[in-house]
């Protein structure tokens, strides 16, 4: 099969671990607020956490030590690069035809001990195995292309986020298609 949208790290996926790298070092919040000593902000561990609605917020400390989904993962970039920040595990998931490509990135970074790569179907969330697990944080770049995987991309979201899990997502907006995402995303958890 063709990796038309996989095969390579599109613009959006280096902006998303940009700011990922951004987190992490504390120069930005999780929320993309600019932190410093202006602020009073003293590190990464002391910043709010935006999780499921209606649940308490926890503080965060970057990547490190954390478990990380990134969906819709292509050649999983941002997942390697999370793992590089500490994350200890990363789970790279997207369609079957994209995984042969990414488990040889994987490989070629000697990122084995700490990326997986799984197939996982957002109308079959049960698809890659991770049933009832959540994450600290869930990635993603370019994921929303056409209304129809709306619902199922939200209730993937939902169905691995906990209390505490943060959701970092980037999208080129270059259709009314995907505003409709973003402006569903309100009602389903903190923004």
């Amino acid at each position: 099969g063709s990796l038309r949208t996989g095969g390579g790290v599109w613009d959006v996926g280096l902006s998303l671990t940009h700011h990922m790298l951004q987190i992490h070092q504390g120069i930005l919040g999780p929320g993309g607020e600019k932190c410093g000593p202006s602020k009073g902000f003293k590190g990464p561990e002391e910043t709010p956490r935006k999780g499921l609605k209606g649940t308490e917020e926890t503080p965060t400390k970057g990547f490190q030590g954390t478990r990380v989904l990134e969906l819709g993962a292509g050649c999983g970039y941002p997942g390697m690069i999370a793992a590089a920040m500490g994350a200890v595990r990363v789970v790279c998931s997207d369609r079957m035809d994209h995984l042969e490509h990414m488990a040889r990135n994987v490989a070629l970074n000697n990122l084995q001990s700490s990326v997986e790569v799984r197939e996982l179907d957002w109308e079959d969330r049960e698809s890659g195995g991770l049933r009832g697990e959540e994450f600290d944080w869930v990635v993603g770049s370019d994921l929303v292309y056409e209304a129809d995987s709306h619902e199922p991309l939200l209730l993937t979201l939902r169905s691995f986020c906990g209390p505490g899990t943060r959701i970092l997502l980037g999208q080129e907006i270059r259709s009314e298609v995907h505003f409709g995402f973003f402006q569903r995303l309100p009602l389903h958890f903190l923004v």
